[in-house]
This record gives C-alpha cells, structure tokens and sequence, in this order.
C-alpha cells in the first residue's frame, strides 16, 4: 500500500458557554486513543489531536485531513463531545466557543463533516463518534428538534470506502431553549465506548479471528460486546459502505493460538481413505506461508499430525513440507515495530469471497485432492486484445526484462482464506516500487512506461502476475476485460464513460490519462445511478482510461 493513514481526533471538553457542561472523558479518551492509534506497531496512524478548540479552528483542521488525501490513504476521524441538535433537527458538534441559539456559526455542523467526507480522494474513510447525546449524524439531518434521530440517514450517498461508528444509535437528548435538557448526570459518565476502542487495540483482544490484525468489522463486535456489558443501555452501531475489508490496527500482541482451519480442508484431513489426507498437504503448507497467523499455527499442527499418519504416502508428504520450507519458518504474525504503513493491508477494493462462500475443489475417482490455490502455476490469462500470445504467468520472486509502454496484470487465484494481493514490483537499480494497485481480487492492469528488468515479490503465492508487451490497442466504443487501466484508444473529442457494474459501490473514479506519458488529463466521478459522464481529453489523440472498482463502457 503506498497511502498514508491519518487520524485526527477532535475532544472538546470544556465549553464557554454555561449551558454546555462540562464533561470529564474526552481529555482522557483522546490521549489513549492517540497513543494506540500513533504506536507503528498498532495503528501506525499519523495522529493528530485538536482539544478545546474553537468551530473555525476545528473546520480548518477537518478539511485538511479529507482534502489533502490520495485514493490510496487510510482517514480517521474521531469526535468526543456534545453531539446537539439544532431547531430543525440538524445535527452539530459542540466545540468550545459553541453557543445553543448560535449552532451555525459557533459549532461543527454533521453536514460540514459529511461535505468533506464525500470530496475526499481517500477510499477508506472511518468516522468515530463518541457524542454524550447521541449519534445523529445525516445528510441534512432535516428531523424534528425533539425526538430520536438515525444516525445513518446522513451518509446516504456519501460514498463508497466510508464507515461510521457509533456510541450509540440515535439521538437521546436535545435542546429545551437555551439549555441542554437533562445534562447534569450524563456529562459526568466516563466514555465506555471510546475506553473500548482503546482496549480492543491496545490489548489485541480485537483481534478475533487471530490473524495478526484488527480488521473494522473485528473492532466494532468487540466494542459492542464492550459497551454492552459495561451498560446495557446503550448500543453502539454501525453503517459501512466500504467492500472487502479496512485493517485499523496489527495485533499488539503475537499470535499463539491456533484458528479453526476451514471445515472443508479439516473433512479431507480427517478423512478415512489416505490419498484424500495426502491431498490436504499442498494446502496446509500454503496456509502456514499466507499471512493469517492463527492459520498459520494450525496449519503447521495439522501437517505435524499428519507427518504421523499411518499412511506413508501421507506422513511423507507431510514430513517433507515440514522438512522443507516451514521447517526454520515461524508462523506469520504480528509485522515488527516500525514497519513502514505499506505493511498494514488497506481496504480491499473488491470484496473478498465471504467465509462461507470459499470452495475447496475436490476432483477424480482416484481420490486425488486439488485445492483452490494450489494450482496456481498452471493458470493463464485469456489472449491479448492485441492478439499477441500472452506470455506465462508468473509468481511471486521472479523477473523479466520489458520494454516501455507495457502491461501488468495482476489477479488473485487463491480462492481461499487470503487477504488479496499486494505485489511489489520493482526496476531494479531502482529506489521506488512501480505504483500499482494493493488488495487486489479481480483482475487489475497497470499501464508502465519504465524499461528495464524488473522483479516482484507477492503476499500470497496464489498472486499471479502477468506482463504484457505494448500498450495495447482497442477502438471506441469497447467494454475493457479487467478493472484498472484499458488499453489504449483514440480519443477525437469527449470521452463518454457509462458505469456497467458499479460492485457495491456508491460511485465510480474515472481518470483519462495521456498514453504517451502516463499523465492525467481529467478525473471524474459518476454518482450510484447517475447517467454517463465525459472526460475531456484535452487534446490528446491517444489516451487510456483508469477505472479500478468499476466496470464500464467506453465509447
């Protein structure tokens, strides 16, 4: 991943104004939250923390973190205040010059935010809202002053690659003229939700799948299961817009327990005739490689029981993928401390296949057991649009030589319990890595103009990578085969880009580039139904389009 991952987290807990009490959490809360989020071996966030500051001040500070950001980067936003509602039901955040009959001007309204959020590049945005009287937090937030508010309602549209996080589930509490009504007793409460958020990643008890990291999903369960314990009568909740998924942290603590292996690679471990047993050996040693740690653990225990199979074949194979390359290899876990923020996966793009959804594949009479990944050496892509025969596809730590313009195709042909692909791919003599795309499960091409030769190293030997001579050549209008960049076309005048399959996500990223230098010529987004869009090529005869979470027509 070649993003930076930024977290500013606003606490107000002093408040000018007599009618906002003070409260006693968020000073603490934002201190421990930044200390876990900042720690390069948790969050490994770039923390930044506004305390007690002014509307304007805390405005300023909000657009920057949303507006300075690159598609690639991972955004946290994180609020311990008052959450308040105004006369027509809007929604604010109460900051230190905040005055109740002046929320539009001295407080951080819910839309300011969600403006922000919707014109940021970044594809992986998190919201935390730790607000005293609720978690309204909408589009507008056009509701009645007095009553419960969804908190959700807002980020409709907002987006993909967003998530919002709650305290709570609506809004409790609201203004009775000038004052806040029953505020006494709740502004003295400590905050169980953001103490949760703090635990879970601290401790690495998040971390339940035990991987090795703390996913989105794995942190919300484990403060819902916090904060309910701790009072039942408040509910954190959630709404995500955000396919595959977001790690927010690495475990803080190693792996050293075992994760269930999938049922349907313990049925052919455990089953009676032995050359089915034998079958299982390629796939546990891919498991004790991939990067989950737990599966790793047990993958290693089940070929150490396997190595004593009564069954020769089986205990050879077993004992061989011991002997071999697990023999001096601990099993994948926590990344050391320090490591760079490429070492923390990103957001997976396309999501990856749910759990129960994964497919061993077992085939022939003969008992023999082909597993889903294994047969990665043997797999292709179809032919080139420029009818040249494409050349093998390769795996990870290999190289070849290209000549510029060239084609990257990267794909995942796992199909198992891995995190995608992220290839690095390097000229060698060169200091930076190609940019090419991270979290990769459907096929993604990569235009390159860089000569040279060029090696690469893949998270998962399922990773194929394929290179393509030339630039490619297609003609208008044509619907491009893989996500990514499309081969080369000429462009006479507007380009018009309709979204085909938008895979779950509120919008479409289009950007034209110029295909004789690789620079942009126009980027444009295409809202979840909105008609087609044009990019203008701004005079270039020859351009190609980037479209990587959308498939599209182009003509």
């Amino acid at each position: 991943m070649s993003g930076s991952r930024k977290a500013l987290i606003v606490a107000n807990d002093t408040y000018d104004h007599e009618g906002l009490n003070h409260l006693l959490a968020p000073q603490a809360d934002a201190e421990a939250l930044a200390g876990v989020l900042g720690d390069a071996a948790i969050g490994d966030f770039d923390v930044r923390v506004v305390r007690n500051e002014p509307a304007h001040v805390i405005r300023e500070e909000i657009e920057d973190l949303f507006s300075d950001s690159r598609p690639d980067d991972v955004l946290l936003l994180h609020f311990s205040c008052h959450g308040l509602k105004g006369d027509s039901g809007e929604l604010f955040f109460a900051t230190r010059n905040t005055r109740p009959n002046r929320l539009g001007s001295t407080a951080v309204s819910a839309d300011f935010v969600q403006r922000c959020m919707r014109a940021s590049r970044s594809r992986s945005i998190v919201l935390l809202l730790d607000c005293c009287y609720g978690g309204a937090f909408s589009t507008g937030v056009k509701v009645r002053a007095a009553g419960d508010v969804n908190v959700f309602d807002s980020f409709h549209g907002g987006g993909r690659g967003r998530a919002v996080i709650t305290a709570s589930s609506a809004m409790e509490y609201a203004f009775e003229g000038d004052q806040l009504a029953d505020s006494d007793e709740l502004s003295r409460r400590p905050s169980v939700f953001t103490s949760a958020l703090v635990e879970g990643l601290a401790t690495g008890d998040a971390d339940r799948d035990q991987d090795g990291w703390v996913s989105l999903n794995e942190l919300y369960d484990y403060v819902f299961d916090r904060v309910r314990e701790r009072n039942p009568h408040q509910t954190p909740s959630r709404d995500v817009e955000m396919q595959g998924e977001l790690y927010v942290a690495r475990r803080s603590r190693p792996v050293t327990s075992a994760a269930p292996l999938p049922p349907e690679l313990q049925s052919v471990i455990d089953h009676p005739i032995g050359s089915i047993r034998a079958g299982a050996v390629t796939e546990l040693a891919r498991l004790a490689h991939g990067r989950h740690a737990g599966m790793a653990i047990a993958a290693r225990e089940a070929l150490e029981h396997l190595a004593n199979d009564d069954s020769r074949t089986v205990a050879g194979a077993a004992a061989a993928a011991l002997a071999g390359d697990l023999s001096d290899t601990d099993p994948p876990a926590l990344a050391p401390a320090g490591d760079t923020p490429g070492d923390m996966p990103a957001a997976a793009p396309v999501a990856a296949p749910a759990p129960d959804r994964r497919r061993w594949i077992y085939a022939g009479a003969a008992a023999a057991v082909v597993v889903a990944g294994a047969v990665f050496a043997l797999t292709q892509f179809g032919d080139d649009n420029d009818g040249a025969s494409p050349p093998a596809v390769m795996t990870s730590a290999q190289s070849f030589t290209a000549q510029s313009p060239w084609r990257l195709t990267i794909k995942d042909n796992a199909q198992g319990n891995d995190p995608g692909c992220d290839v690095t791919v390097q000229r060698v003599g060169a200091a930076q890595p190609l940019a090419v795309p991270t979290d990769v499960y459907l096929p993604v091409t990569v235009q390159v103009r860089d000569s040279g030769e060029f090696r690469w190293t893949a998270n998962d030997p399922g990773c194929l990578t394929q290179p393509r001579p030339g630039a490619g050549e297609v003609k208008l209008p044509f619907v491009p085969e893989v996500l990514g960049d499309t081969d080369v076309f000429p462009a006479s005048g507007l380009v018009t880009v309709e979204a085909l399959d938008d895979h779950g996500n509120n919008s479409c990223d289009y950007e034209l580039h110029d295909a004789s230098d690789g620079r942009t010529l126009d980027t444009k987004v295409q809202e979840k139904g909105a008609g087609p869009v044009q990019l203008d090529p701004l005079g270039a005869t020859n351009v190609y389009l980037s479209s990587r979470y959308c498939n599209v027509r182009i003509r």
